[in-house]
């Protein structure tokens, strides 16, 4: 099941990864963004991943007003992160499908407020 993506961020993710592509051996003293759990001994205090951040694109917004006071957002969220195989021998950009609405309130002082939050994943 496919999203609809407008703009160039989510595909330049998959060709940042392949222009940063991580060893397949740890390299010693290298720290970034995502944990494997690696130990915490001088020797093994490495972490072979990439110096790509997770990031998250909203696809499909659709707004619905209740009243003057109240919006639903409903949406889709695709998270796309770096992930490495059990083994930690190789790295691969995944990309996750997560559901979101939130309601919101608009309050007495003008500004609008999220009042409900639900997240649910959507694969």
């Amino acid at each position: 099941k496919g999203h609809l993506v407008q703009g160039m961020e989510f595909h330049r993710f998959f060709f940042d990864f392949q222009k940063k592509k991580p060893p397949l051996a740890p390299v010693a003293g290298k720290k970034s963004f995502l944990s494997l759990g690696t130990s915490s001994s001088s020797s093994d205090n490495a972490n072979p991943s990439p110096e790509i951040p997770a990031q998250s694109i909203v696809s499909s917004p659709v707004v619905k007003f209740l009243g003057d006071n109240v919006a639903i957002v409903s949406y889709v969220r695709l998270v796309q992160k770096i992930e490495a195989s059990p083994d930690r021998s190789s790295f691969f950009p995944v990309t996750r499908s997560y559901s979101e609405t939130r309601i919101w309130n608009l309050k007495d002082n003008g500004n609008w407020r999220v009042v409900h939050f639900h997240r649910s994943l959507a694969e």
